[in-house]
């Protein structure tokens, strides 16, 4: 299971497919709206610890502008460290597409998750590193996330997330939150 995926403790060798909204807020005043972001994803977790996932997401502006979209794939590993804690780390590359240029950018992430009951577990926190693959595409934005995440029943599992994103400065860019779902099957 990866930090990031919107599943609960790991059932073996599993696919989901996840939906999910995010409100990005300006981070000096948390009621200005920047951004809303939808995103689709899919996943597939073995039972040996690997997955692999792909995601497309959709930023819409609150102010008038163009979307902007991401189309992004990772394999990873999740560990087990002891019961009810493991910690994740993947790779990828993604495309960003906007109304005045298109480029490719590759990710890497590191997380912990906890579980803390049968049907709850909190990805306590998730490093991603981004960037383009050329200076000139400016599109270095790490983020910080945590996550809880409620597992309904074997398929359905519900969850919110907070994340904070930052430039190449590490000057805070947006905080945010994200509410979504998931079915495995």
């Amino acid at each position: 299971m990866s930090p990031w995926l919107c599943e609960a403790p790991a059932i073996a060798d599993s696919t989901s497919l996840s939906l999910q909204v995010s409100s990005e807020r300006n981070p000096d005043n948390f009621g200005d709206l920047l951004d809303t972001v939808y995103k689709i994803e899919t996943a597939h977790s073995f039972d040996d610890g690997l997955f692999v996932n792909g995601f497309f997401e959709v930023q819409v502006p609150a102010e008038s502008g163009p979307s902007k979209r991401n189309l992004e794939g990772n394999v990873g590993y999740d560990a087990a460290l002891v019961e009810g804690l493991s910690l994740s780390f993947s790779g990828g590359l993604g495309g960003r597409f906007t109304e005045d240029d298109d480029f490719a950018y590759y990710v890497v992430r590191i997380g912990g998750t906890v579980t803390i009951t049968e049907w709850l577990s909190w990805n306590i926190v998730t490093f991603r590193y981004r960037d383009g693959f050329h200076a000139y595409d400016d599109y270095k934005t790490p983020r910080l996330t945590t996550k809880a995440v409620i597992q309904i029943d074997e398929s359905n599992d519900l969850y919110g997330e907070l994340y904070r994103n930052y430039n190449g400065d590490w000057e805070t860019t947006a905080n945010a939150f994200a509410i979504g779902y998931s079915h495995r099957f």
